[in-house]
């Protein structure tokens, strides 16, 4: 009997830059020298796992990777000669089923030069919709994936719920979303679905916040914003309630509220902290703003995302913690500002549980040269 020729691949979707390190991940539960890279790409990469020890996925999700989004089994292989779109079209329905509604992802290794990615997808939906299947791009049930190969076209599907906001596909789609003060509040949407943080966190603190991405999604969601920057805000597109500025000067603590026409007068801080949709900005450093911070404490939620070194960004969410309710969450960006921090990861882990627990890291889309972090404050 002749083997199927897709046992043992799969997709892994993991971003070039960390390739080395998402092969050791598998490795570690697959063993060593028992993975094989097959196509690498720039986020879809196919791998062959030889001897492919049991609960493979259950064991890599109880791991819980750092750099792999997902790994998908290939369920099969379709033979084609160039590329034949009524052949693929005609031979997915048999190994992806029915009854659903479905979206094409694809992606080229190596193959097919003379057509876009994008043209085979819309070429293949258009050719099965005629056939009675529904696409659906916003909202599909079913994930399908197909990696072009010369001579053959690899398939791979998932439950749309099953693949979350780290696969390529809601990926393209964020970057195709205009609802956002800029990029950077996409790596905060993408951290709030990864690590399941959920609804209005009440009170929260935003440092580095500068220039108000993660502080613009915080306030739209209900919460109010107490972030702290020495730069900037953009004030004038924050969808915010009443924002206050607030400077330390000469050892007081100066407020100015900002209007559409600008900052008003400097008034002796009220202390206030922010109510629900409302920013507070705390303009300068952490440090200079312990007291004003003890004031406006408890904090439900803590994002940090500062320019600095990784253990400088520890440093930082450990002092805070005495300001956090027992129980809420910390999400902060680990700075690659060296490769080597991969390797260290298990330093930062070290100086954070003295205050945090759950600690977990992922390499979630929208992050570049970059890694999120997600804790839990502890006693």
């Amino acid at each position: 009997m002749q083997s199927d020729p897709t046992t043992g691949h799969y997709i892994m979707i993991a971003d070039e830059r960390f390739l080395n390190y998402a092969a050791r991940e598998i490795a570690a539960i697959a063993g060593a020298g028992n993975v094989v890279p097959e196509y690498l790409g720039a986020s879809v990469s196919v791998v062959k796992i030889g001897a492919e020890p049991e609960g493979l996925l259950a064991r890599l999700r109880e791991a819980d990777p750092v750099f792999i989004s997902m790994l998908i089994p290939v369920i099969g292989a379709i033979p084609v000669s160039g590329t034949d779109i009524d052949r693929i079209a005609d031979a997915l329905p048999g190994i992806i089923g029915g009854g659903h509604t479905f979206r094409i992802e694809a992606v080229k290794a190596g193959a097919h030069p003379d057509v876009s990615a994008k043209g085979i997808e819309v070429a293949i939906g258009e050719r099965m919709e005629r056939n009675g299947f529904r696409i659906d791009l916003a909202s599909p049930e079913v994930m399908v994936y197909l990696i072009l190969e010369g001579g053959r076209v690899l398939v791979a599907s998932a439950r749309a719920c099953d693949t979350d906001d780290r696969t390529i596909d809601h990926f393209r789609l964020e970057n195709r979303s205009n609802d956002r003060l800029n990029r950077s509040e996409l790596k905060l949407k993408e951290a709030f679905a990864a690590f399941g943080i959920g609804g209005a966190m009440g009170r929260c603190l935003d440092v580095g916040a500068a220039p108000g991405g993660w502080t613009d999604f915080l306030a739209r969601r209900g919460s109010g914003v107490v972030a702290i920057d020495a730069g900037l805000l953009d004030y004038r597109n924050l969808r915010a309630g009443r924002i206050t500025v607030v400077e330390k000067v000469g050892g007081a603590y100066l407020e100015r509220e900002f209007s559409g026409g600008g900052l008003g007068g400097a008034a002796p801080f009220s202390g206030q902290g922010p109510r629900a949709h409302d920013v507070v900005h705390l303009k300068g450093a952490v440090d200079d703003f312990g007291d004003a911070l003890k004031g406006m404490a408890p904090f439900d939620l803590a994002c940090i995302d500062m320019n600095v070194a990784p253990m400088e960004s520890a440093g930082v969410a450990v002092r805070l913690a005495e300001l956090l309710v027992e129980g809420s969450p910390m999400v902060m960006t680990i700075k690659l500002t060296d490769i080597s921090y991969v390797e260290r990861l298990d330093r930062i882990r070290e100086a954070l549980s003295a205050r945090y627990s759950g600690i977990r890291i992922k390499k979630l889309p929208h992050n570049r040269m970059e890694l999120t972090l997600f804790a839990v404050r502890s006693r």
